[in-house]
This record gives C-alpha cells, sequence and structure tokens, in this order.
C-alpha cells in the first residue's frame, strides 16, 4: 500500500506550498475592488514564481495589510522577516497589526525591530504607547526618553512622559511636559486635551475650560509621521485609499496631488459627491473649466444633487458666464 505515502507526501507539499515553503494565503477576494483583487492574485503570482524573496512576500503582505486582510499579512511578514532578518520593515509592519489586535506578541516584533534600528522615531513611540497600555511604565518612559533623545521636537515624546508621569502622580512634572509640548505643537488635539485635564487636577478650572475650548477646534487625531508606513499607505488601489491619500496631501496644502488621487478614486467609484469634491478643488486651484466639468458629471449621476448645482453655478458666475445647469 505504498501509494498511501504517496498521498500523505502529496497532501504535506500542498499544505506546504507547491515550492516546498510556507502556503500562500489566499483569502476569498469576491467581495474585494476589482482592481484590488487584481493586484493581490498578481502579487501571489509573484511569490509562487520567487518563494524565496523575502521582497515578493513583503509587497504581498502590504497589499493584504492595506486592503484590511490583516491576518493574511501578518503571516506574509512573518516569512519575509524568516527571509531576510535584516528588513525594519516586515517585523514592525507585523508589530503593528498585531498590537492593533491586542495581541502581547505585537512587542516580540517590536523588539526585533529594535534590534535593527534603535533610533526610528515611530516605532519608539508605538513601543512606549503599548507598554504604557499594559502597565509596564518603567519601558513605557524608557522608550519615550529614547523618542526624545532621537527627535528633541517630538511632541508625541513629550505627550507619552507627560502620561507616565500623570499615571505616577507627578502632575507638575506632567504639566511642564505639556506646555512644552504645546510649544512643539499648537494643534496636537492630544496633547492639549491631556493639559486641560492636568489643570483641572491642579485647581485650575478657567485656564482648563480655555484649553477645552481650544480642543473643541482641532482635528480630532494628530497622526504620527511614519515614513516607513507611509510605503504601505502608498500600496493601497481601493477608492477609500485614493481618497485617504487625497485627503493627507490636501491637508499639507499639495492640492494637486490631492486633485490626481481624488480622481485615481473616481475611475474606480464615479459617485456624485466625488466629482464635486474633485470640483472644489480644482476651483481652488483657478481651473473653473475643468471644475465644471466634474460639477456637470455629478449633476449627470444624481440630479438631486443640490449642492453640485450650487457650486456649478458659482464657477459659471467666477468664469463670466451666464448661468446655466445643462
Amino acid at each position: 500500500m505504498r501509494y498511501k505515502g504517496t498521498i500523505a507526501l502529496s497532501l504535506s507539499l500542498l499544505a506546504l506550498g507547491c515550492n516546498g515553503g510556507p502556503e500562500i494565503p489566499s483569502p476569498n477576494l469576491s467581495h474585494a475592488e476589482a482592481q484590488v483583487a487584481e493586484k493581490i492574485e498578481k502579487l501571489q503570482g509573484e511569490v509562487r514564481a520567487n518563494p524565496r524573496s523575502a521582497e515578493a512576500w513583503g509587497n504581498l503582505g502590504m497589499n493584504f495589510d492595506i486592503h484590511d486582510f490583516k491576518h493574511e499579512a501578518r503571516r506574509c511578514y512573518e516569512r519575509a522577516s524568516e527571509l531576510d532578518a535584516d528588513d525594519f520593515r516586515w517585523p514592525y509592519f507585523a508589530g503593528i497589526i498585531l498590537t492593533e489586535m491586542g495581541n502581547p506578541e505585537g512587542m516580540t516584533r517590536f523588539e526585533r525591530a529594535e534590534k535593527i534600528d534603535d533610533r526610528y522615531h515611530p516605532l519608539l513611540i508605538l513601543i512606549g504607547q503599548w507598554a504604557h497600555e499594559t502597565g509596564d511604565r518603567d519601558r513605557a518612559h524608557e522608550a519615550f526618553l529614547q523618542a526624545k533623545a532621537v527627535d528633541a521636537s517630538s511632541a508625541h515624546a513629550l505627550l507619552g512622559l507627560a502620561r507616565v508621569a500623570l499615571a505616577d502622580g507627578a502632575m507638575e512634572e506632567a504639566h511642564h511636559l505639556l506646555v512644552t509640548a504645546v510649544e512643539l505643537d499648537t494643534l496636537n488635539r492630544e496633547v492639549r486635551g491631556l493639559l486641560a485635564e492636568v489643570l483641572r487636577r491642579l485647581g485650575k478650572p478657567k485656564a482648563a475650560e480655555a484649553e477645552m475650548r481650544t480642543v473643541r477646534r482641532l482635528p480630532e487625531i494628530t497622526p504620527l509621521k511614519d515614513p516607513v508606513y507611509e510605503e504601505v499607505i502608498g500600496e493601497g488601489v481601493s477608492a477609500l485609499w485614493f481618497r485617504e491619500r487625497g485627503r493627507g496631501y490636501e491637508a499639507k496644502g499639495d492640492l494637486a496631488q490631492a486633485v490626481r488621487e481624488y480622481k485615481g478614486a473616481l475611475r474606480y467609484k464615479p459617485d456624485a459627491s466625488g466629482h464635486a469634491y474633485v470640483g472644489q478643488l480644482l476651483e481652488r486651484l483657478n481651473r473653473l473649466p475643468e471644475a465644471m466639468i466634474h460639477f456637470r458629471q455629478a449633476i449627470t449621476i444624481s440630479p438631486r444633487y443640490i449642492p453640485a448645482y450650487l457650486r456649478l453655478a458659482d464657477a459659471l458666475a467666477r468664469d463670466g458666464k451666464a448661468v446655466s445647469y445643462t
């Protein structure tokens, strides 16, 4: 009955993948946007063709990651890290996924990344945040201090140190750290919100309320600048990620690049509100004829979409033409 052994061997090889390595993750892509599924399938093919390539596994992982196939992404990052233990990205990206899931193994991956590069500021901030959340205040304090040493202008590092000080009951120290952080980043809502709380605890209600009035006008989150993770964000090809990148460029004042990203979203999701928004950006760039095209497209898609009529009327008036909706 030697065929039983042959069958068992074949099944084992299938489980490991056709090249004897780990099986390539193959999630159900039927609900993904067509361009997302096409890109992932292409990258799966590249892994099959180059099963010993850390870059191929990592690229597949980044695309799983940004399109919300997190478990599959983690497996790819782990494999990439096995194949190239000197590449900082793979344990770092795996650590982000794991900590977002609340998995303590995330810290292990962060520490592995830290051994490769112990001066990457965003990693140190993430280590400090995770350590603080899990009650390891000594490790948190160490990581935030290291982040501050790497970047003396880091409001995120000072915010982390203030949280540790507050947890230790060192109110005055927390207050000093937060005041310094505000000087470095006046628009950081998290810093100013915690400063308001510290002022309240210090018995300064008027100063706390004044701080809260400022907080209410600020964006919800001041994102941590992370050039390495931006590589993952750049892999996104869903309409959602074109819009997310567009918002990022718009926030930086790069309206021309924002328009390019938002137009990318319209290729895959040509909705009325999207066309109207691109039209508004084009108006701000003084590209009125192009803006009017998008307002008309919005009206064609949704004839009851009133904002597009109003924006078109305004653009026509600015362009010195009679108002027309046809």
